[in-house]
């Protein structure tokens, strides 16, 4: 009969038991290169005439066995052990050799905070390091144990059920032994404390000095040889108890009003005294100019630094004032007397290093010459000050910032309605402590030795070899033919989807049609990758508009970008939800809060990572249309076969698709983070920070991760072929030729889809062969 020729399906006929000459494709690392092969009197061997470094080592690590999912797995039981032995070691330490375990913190180090911010960034690259190559080599073990054997395969075959091979599979639990959906149930449960728990396990916490602010009249300091002097003859201080002027040095800086000692201790300013000779206090105080004094201070947050002297450009005279107190909790009226210095101004107020300014604010009331303290309704911004508006209303605090930016050009500068010719300030101790949770060190620890446990288990005893590539898979049905897809041609995953009654061999109608690659990603990928990459970005969408509608002063893209990422500013920090921010209970609950977008995001990753399998396991499938080609396998390659990837993806998808999941990571943890912050030496705070600019660059990399993904989707298969997919059914549908002699080993030789048989009804047989 005249021949009927099939579009996109190659005629080339199986192999025979002549010598024949054909050309074939070698996979040498860096492309295909043609090569012409004879037969010989066993596989098809290639001689080439020199082999690159590549193909040495490729030989290298197959003599040597260091390919297949057993290697594999080996390298990721191995990585295990190493991680939890680090672990273990550090979290022992902490325990023995701190100096203490409050709330179940003990600090790692403590020194300057630039010191302890490089730490941090090491510890940290270890814990993303470490997090990645245990959940990479946890999901290489998921997939192995979900990965069905022969038997598992035939059986489902029998009772009509396909299963899912060379993808990771949540279906093909029911049918692979309870054993093993045991330990892939438990692999699963170890990995929720580790996106939740690990990145919070090490932390900063940053020193924030409250500060005070006074101002003083010119002359007050002197400059004497290079050093900051004051004549103790200026400070006449007026005593509370019986009114009269003494001088009294250990009271220096003492200002006696109701809560001193809560805002200022009595001893701060006498403590930068190194001598008293002649009436001259020597003080450590440095001299700055206005500009230099409003860059110091001009921070959200302040280390270093207690309190600064504003100096007057001209002297004013000072009255004894009164001290009145108004409370919204107490109405009534005390009114003190005050001990004023006779070179102290009383615009004094202090300046809390977390809650911005403090619920009690001292300022200058021009007509009546008392200190008014008042309670704020809302935390404004720690350096709103500087502008000027320390005189101005609460309520107006509370709608915008102080934009110093603005005061650059500026001739006169006037915080407290008299202008400022210097201002002195003296530095204290700087220190930051690199801590770790305790109570979460010991949780990963225990799940890092489950997994240890699981993958040693699972690389060092041996278990039916399961079909984990496609390629083993198609070796497996060429060496033994599925009598339950026998006559069963052009079978794609989508006819059993859709159409159950596909298993019947009875003849259909096939129209070759080129495809695009998601169209053999199953439904319910899709929907579970829809669903994950929809509630991270409502997740982020929803949190930047609470975080701009609580942002103060103005939302445009330059004040977003000036707050930047990850930057702890009172601005950001998150103070209206009921969390406690205090106690061993403040890390765990906003550490689980800071940690849920890594949560939905490693869904992502795994739905997503499963998605681009499946579709670079098709466009594979497609190419022995149009190509001999040697099959991929998860055990040692024979003749022509090759090993299958160290996690399953080729390197040129893997990397850019870490990096790029990676970078999705890590944006989130700026997007929102843990803040631990040390008041004072006096209580620790915890909350949240947020960073807006992070969540929208959080917001494009999400979409552009996406993006990739739809175009590799998108992408055409080139031939015309039945896509199979992962289906089992379906691949061992397309394997049902096996000849009857042949002196070769049919799966070790380069295979190739096509017809293998037509009938005069115009029937046509299609089959892997060599």
């Amino acid at each position: 009969m005249d021949e009927i020729p099939l579009r996109g399906i190659s005629h080339d006929p199986p192999s025979g038991t002549q010598p024949r000459s054909t050309k074939h494709l070698l996979d040498d690392g860096s492309g295909y290169q043609e090569t012409s092969l004879p037969q010989t009197d066993g596989l098809f061997r290639t001689e080439p005439k020199e082999q690159s470094f590549y193909t040495k080592f490729q030989a290298w690590k197959v003599s040597h066995s260091l390919v297949g999912s057993s290697f594999s797995l080996k390298v990721g039981a191995i990585s295990a052990v190493i991680a939890f032995l680090v672990n273990l070691g550090v979290t022992i330490a902490v325990i023995v050799f701190a100096k203490g375990i409050h709330d179940g913190r003990g600090v790692l180090f403590q020194g300057s905070c630039a010191t302890v911010r490089s730490i941090n960034t090491g510890a940290h690259f270890y814990i993303n390091l470490t997090s990645s190559l245990l959940l990479g080599a946890s999901n290489f073990s998921m997939q192995c144990l979900s990965a069905p054997t022969r038997e598992d395969v035939d059986k489902a075959h029998a009772k009509k059920i396909w299963l899912d091979i060379g993808v990771p599979s949540y279906r093909n639990l029911r049918h692979v032994g309870r054993k093993q959906a045991f330990l892939w149930y438990c692999l699963m449960l170890t990995s929720l404390p580790l996106h939740f728990l690990f990145n919070a396990t090490i932390f900063t916490t940053t020193s924030a000095s409250s500060y005070d602010i006074y101002t003083v009249n010119p002359g007050l300091f002197n400059a004497i040889s290079g050093k900051t002097v004051i004549n103790i003859t200026d400070l006449r201080l007026v005593d509370t108890f019986n009114g009269e002027e003494t001088i009294n040095t250990t009271n220096l800086g003492f200002i006696d009003i109701p809560y001193q000692n809560y805002f200022f201790p009595s001893n701060s300013v006498a403590a930068l005294s190194n001598s008293h000779e002649a009436n001259i206090i020597e003080v450590d105080l440095e001299r700055f100019s206005p500009e230099a004094c409003r860059e110091i201070f001009g921070k959200p947050s302040i280390t270093g630094r207690r309190f600064v002297f504003l100096q007057r450009d001209q002297a004013v005279s000072l009255k004894r004032g009164s001290f009145r107190e108004t409370s919204q909790s107490n109405a009534s009226l005390k009114n003190q007397d005050t001990s004023l210095f006779k070179g102290i101004f009383n615009g004094t107020f202090h300046v809390d290093a977390f809650w911005g300014i403090d619920n009690y604010h001292y300022e200058l009331n021009a007509t009546n010459d008392y200190f008014s303290v008042q309670s704020t309704p809302c935390l404004p911004d720690a350096p709103y000050w500087i502008c000027g508006d320390a005189i101005r209303s609460f309520e107006d605090s509370c709608k915008d910032i102080c934009d110093i930016k603005k005061l650059q050009h500026t001739t006169y500068w006037s915080p407290f309605g008299q202008n400022i010719s210097a201002c002195y300030s003296t530095r204290v101790e700087e220190y930051c402590e690199l801590e770790m949770s305790v109570p979460f060190a010991i949780i990963i620890v225990f799940v890092t030795l489950v997994k240890c446990c699981i993958m040693l288990f699972l690389a060092f005893t041996a278990r039916s070899i399961p079909l984990l590539t496609v390629g083993d898979a198609i070796s497996s049905f060429l060496e033994r033919p599925d009598p339950a897809t026998k006559g069963v041609h052009f079978l794609q995953k989508l006819d059993l989807t859709y159409f159950p009654d596909a298993w019947s061999g009875l003849p259909k109608l096939w129209f070759p049609h080129q495809q695009r690659r998601i169209h053999t990603i199953s439904p319910r990928r899709i929907f579970l990758l829809g669903l994950s990459l929809l509630a991270f970005v409502i997740m982020v969408v929803v949190g930047l508009i609470l975080g701009l509608s609580n942002l103060k002063g103005p939302k445009n893209i330059q004040a977003i970008m000036d707050i930047g990422l990850g930057v702890v500013d009172v601005r950001t920090l998150i103070t209206s939800w009921d969390i406690s921010n205090r106690g061993a209970s403040a890390l765990w609950d906003n550490a689980l809060i800071a940690n849920l977008p890594q949560f939905v995001l490693s869904l992502m990753y795994f739905t997503y990572n499963s998605a681009i399998t499946a579709l670079l396991l098709a466009s594979e499938w497609d190419k022995y249309g149009s190509e001999r080609k040697g099959l991929r396998v998860s055990t040692i390659p024979r003749g022509y076969q090759r090993s299958t990837h160290f996690l399953q993806l080729p390197f040129r998808f893997g990397i850019p698709l870490m990096a790029m999941s990676t970078g999705l990571h890590w944006l989130a943890s700026q997007a929102i983070f843990v803040v631990s912050i040390d008041v004072d030496r006096r209580y620790r705070v915890m909350s949240c920070g947020y960073s807006p600019l992070a969540m929208i660059l959080t917001l494009i990399w999400a979409f552009g991760y996406l993006g990739l993904g739809l175009v590799i989707g998108y992408t055409r298969l080139q031939n015309n072929i039945p896509i199979a997919s992962s289906c089992s059914a379906a691949i061992s549908a397309a394997c049902q030729y096996k000849p009857e002699t042949s002196q070769d080993d049919t799966r070790a030789l380069p295979l190739k889809w096509g017809v293998i048989k037509e009938t005069d009804c115009a029937e046509t047989e299609c089959s892997f062969t060599s």
